[in-house]
């Protein structure tokens, strides 16, 4: 019997030892990927690669990257290799290479190599993770949503949003306390796309609206998720067997009930509304043009199979995705923005006072806020811009090489399949496309001084063809948040204002703590110009 359990014992630990060296292998073998290409690179952990201090949440994302890019530039390289787990990824430091790589040679990388599952997880097919035809077709469907026509239109509701924020950050002054800012912000952009991409009506005040607090269980993922997104792009597989969503299906099912409720009253009632929803719904009533690329449309679009003519059309998960999209783009990365806008105010008051003049100068010129109003507010722009310079929302754009590309000057050849890093937060906090980084000057961005500026180092909303759809749309989003509120009130700071540390627990430039400033009413009584 002793023989027995000692054969099985044995047994097991041989079973054992093989499944460890099996696993071992498995997660390291691709770790001489860079060093067979002769590519410099950072040598990997087991399991994390070189991204362990961002799963464990030690380190904010950006300032992780800041340390990659610092250490290829510092030797005097254009780029080097990193591992994401076991994946290789290429982090490009060269502003000439990212021209290359996001323009000239758009074809060899016009993906982002995020994983998405159109049957599984309908909105993570989204125009942010679609490949190929499929992202081309929608995006130029999409791209008319963004005329100027649509946006003037758009800016008439910005204004009508801000009406009752007025009144409430009014009675916020009179009692002198401090505010948070980023919450402010948040209530008023997530109002703003309520009402352009869905035409409804919000009232992010109360503190109630469902739409925001599902967009923040997306944008601020708890521990477990977060590092189940990088798994779920190193190891697909692997978040198919636990059948793992980008997107909970609590929150899936909300956005599409919410839209198919909306739809549905709209058709019923021969509602026309002049917002992103409406113009999905028309192109839905389209026959959209013929596509090469069919299997891959499958769960994105419906495919006609009836006309065995190939024709697609917008399906009711598909429009719920860009519609989501466009809801988190535009609420979140823009919130982020003002807030940080609205903390370089305060402690900047001359550049405050500077741009308080020239939107009074212009408001006496249009009679209006408008779209040519704010096409006229050039001091606010660069503002925003240094803002978006400094306190950069997003760190990092991401390609994967569809085509073998040889780089530039070398003979290495880059696989398909190879996933790309620009860090743009790094490009922006480089002393030498951008002297004395950590000082917020808006005069960078003057236009004597745009001209200085290197090509393809400052990159917020991306570059190339796959840059952000809805670059005009924020801008003047935020332009008109900036107008209606220096208009009546000046941003201070106060005893509870904390220099702004970085969090590690988010994928966005968030703020560690709530950033508290004061609001002064310039006009008490409540009359104002706009």
């Amino acid at each position: 019997m002793g023989v027995f359990f000692d054969s099985i014992l044995s047994d097991a630990v041989a079973i054992f030892t093989i499944v460890l060296m099996w696993l071992y292998y498995y997660l390291t073998s691709t770790y001489s990927f860079w060093e067979s290409r002769n590519i410099p690179y950072i040598k990997p952990q087991i399991f994390f690669g070189n991204l362990k201090d961002i799963i464990t949440m030690k380190t904010p994302q950006c300032l992780k990257f800041n340390e990659f890019y610092n250490h290829f530039k510092g030797s005097g390289l254009s780029y080097g290799g990193i591992f994401e787990l076991r994946k290789p990824v290429l982090l490009v430091c060269s502003p000439d290479l990212i021209k290359d790589m996001t323009v000239k040679n758009f074809a060899m990388f016009h993906d982002r190599g995020l994983e998405f599952d159109a049957e599984g997880d309908p909105l993570s097919a989204n125009l942010l993770s679609l490949t190929g035809s499929t992202w081309k077709y929608i995006r130029s469907k999409l791209i008319p949503a963004f005329s100027t026509a649509k946006l003037n239109a758009m800016v008439t509701s910005f204004g009508e949003v801000a009406e009752p924020y007025l009144e409430h950050w009014r009675t916020i002054a009179k009692t002198g306390e401090a505010i948070d800012v980023r919450e402010m912000t948040a209530q008023y952009t997530t109002d703003v796309i309520g009402m352009c991409a869905f035409g409804l009506q919000l009232n992010s005040l109360g503190g109630n609206s469902n739409f925001r607090v599902m967009g923040r269980k997306i944008l601020e993922p708890s521990t477990k998720v977060k590092i189940l997104q990088i798994i779920n792009n190193v190891y697909p597989w692997f978040s198919k067997i636990i059948k793992f969503r980008l997107v909970p299906s609590e929150i899936t099912d909300y956005f599409i009930g919410v839209l198919r409720e909306t739809m549905n009253y709209r058709k019923e009632n021969k509602i026309d509304k002049n917002d992103f929803l409406n113009y999905l719904m028309k192109i839905k009533e389209t026959k959209a043009a013929n596509l090469a690329e069919v299997d891959e449309m499958k769960g994105v679009v419906g495919y006609n199979t009836s006309t065995g003519d190939n024709n697609i059309e917008l399906t009711e998960n598909v429009i719920a995705a860009q519609a989501m999209i466009f809801f988190l783009a535009g609420f979140e990365t823009t919130s982020t923005t003002l807030s940080y806008c609205m903390y370089e105010l305060a402690l900047n008051p001359d550049i405050q006072k500077k741009m308080k003049e020239e939107i009074r100068k212009h408001l006496k010129i249009h009679k209006e806020i408008n779209i040519e109003f704010l096409h006229d507010l050039t001091y606010s722009e660069q503002v925003i811009e240094e803002t978006m310079r400094k306190h950069t929302a997003v760190s990092l754009i991401l390609r994967a090489c569809t085509k073998p590309y040889k780089l530039p000057d070398s003979e290495t050849v880059l696989p398909e399949g190879t996933r790309i890093f620009i860090p743009v937060h790094s490009l922006h906090h480089d002393p030498e496309y951008f002297p004395d980084p950590e000082k917020f000057d808006p005069e960078r961005f003057s236009p004597e001084n745009r001209e200085k500026i290197i090509p393809y180092s400052y990159l917020p909303f991306g570059e190339g063809p796959r840059m952000c759809i809805g670059k005009r749309f924020a801008m003047l989003e935020m332009k008109t948040f900036i107008a209606k509120l220096l208009l009546h009130f000046t941003v201070v700071p106060c005893e509870k204002t904390k220099p702004v540390q970085i969090s590690p627990k988010t994928f966005l430039l968030s703020p560690v703590d709530i950033i508290w400033l004061k609001l002064v009413a310039d006009n008490p009584s409540g009359a104002g110009d706009a």
